[in-house]
């Protein structure tokens, strides 16, 4: 799949989180570029006078007539897009990259585990393969610091209660009065927690994405 350059007007801004939020692309005339649910693209801005880039997973499945970027309000270039990119602009978009999907990758029955905003390229893969497979069989463990930090949190659970066959879970390091019988998983995610919520682990493909410490943790478990 060849990358391109285009520029692509936002057709919508929503608050996911108290520090995330979401942007919606279309392109001034056309259609967009084919992508695979997992992909990235780079978002050019300028700022006091600079250009700067920054690559962001794409949270759009490719069945969205957009593209859809789900960003955190941390670092130099996500802090100014929060506070400057709104609806009816036009930006620089190059893209889409990145071999993280399930098409360059596929198998039946994946486990996804992510942590923070590496449940974006998650979400765009799990819609994109219950698209395609209203059956399939999947595991989905989110980690997040409180139930407040968790991006896609409603969709994520009204995706599970549509489809029989996800199953879904949060690990918070951080509840209030509501655990355990809301969040019954609390801290980090820990090798008893994976056996037992997944405990068909070593029959599944994991597809892992989250900040360093997360991915190299659970890579060792």
């Amino acid at each position: 799949m060849t990358s391109t350059s285009l520029t692509l007007r936002c057709i919508g801004r929503r608050a996911d989180t108290h520090d995330v939020a979401s942007w919606q692309f279309v392109p001034q005339t056309g259609s967009l570029p084919a992508v695979l649910a997992g992909q990235c693209v780079t978002l050019h801005t300028e700022i006091d006078g600079k250009p700067h880039c920054r690559a962001y997973t794409l949270s759009s499945s490719p069945q969205d007539p957009f593209w859809q970027v789900t960003i955190k309000d941390v670092g130099l270039v996500s802090h100014h897009l929060h506070q400057t990119l709104q609806v009816g602009d036009e930006i620089r978009v190059d893209g889409p990259f990145g071999d993280f999907n399930l098409t360059a990758l596929p198998c039946e029955r994946p486990l996804f585990l992510s942590a923070g905003s590496g449940i974006t390229p998650m979400w765009a893969m799990l819609r994109d393969e219950l698209a395609k497979r209203p059956d399939a069989d999947i595991r989905f463990i989110h980690s997040a610091r409180s139930p407040e930090d968790v991006i896609f949190a409603a969709d994520l659970a009204a995706l599970a209660a549509a489809h029989a066959g996800v199953r879904h879970a949060l690990v918070l390091e951080k509840v209030g009065e509501e655990a355990p019988a809301v969040y019954p998983w609390v801290g980090r995610l820990t090798p008893e927690m994976l056996r037992e919520l997944a405990p068909d682990l070593l029959s599944r493909h994991v597809y892992l994405c989250g900040p360093a410490p997360y991915m190299e943790a659970v890579s060792e478990m």
